[in-house]
């Protein structure tokens, strides 16, 4: 019961370890201060474990490579878990919608991040919160 929780995100709320719109340079900012680090170590090997046992699980895979990317701004490890989770539910729009937004962080690659977004959207048409094709263009 308690894995469910982490596994859905709850807890990194109330941890503030995300923060929305949180840039990597806030961050970065945040792991240099050493603030969290205890936090940040416990909570990765907790994301690891997860992924260990459950290695097919998309949501663990998603929300383990959000946290590479926005806590420990390792957007290589990253990519690797986004392509992971893509991989294990390839109708998930939010997770191709999440990776597109990293490719275009990341790399500023506009044509493979349009390509993702418009995937996000095709994988979910009723998903409210997938972007539309105007947010995208």
């Amino acid at each position: 019961p308690l894995f469910l929780a982490r596994g859905m995100g709850i807890d990194r709320l109330a941890s503030g370890l995300f923060t929305a719109g949180m840039g990597s340079e806030a961050a970065l900012a945040r792991m240099a201060s050493g603030v969290d680090q205890k936090a940040v170590l416990a909570l990765d090997a907790q994301y690891k474990e997860m992924v260990d046992e459950q290695p097919g699980n998309a949501l663990f895979l998603r929300n383990y490579a959000q946290f590479l990317h926005e806590v420990k701004c390792d957007s290589r490890r990253a990519e690797e878990y986004y392509s992971r989770a893509m991989l294990a539910d390839p109708t998930d729009g939010e997770i191709m919608s999440q990776y597109a937004k990293l490719v275009w962080a990341v790399h500023r690659d506009h044509e493979r991040s349009l390509t993702y977004f418009q995937k996000s959207v095709q994988a979910a048409p009723r998903d409210r919160y997938a972007p539309s094709t105007t947010q995208i263009l």
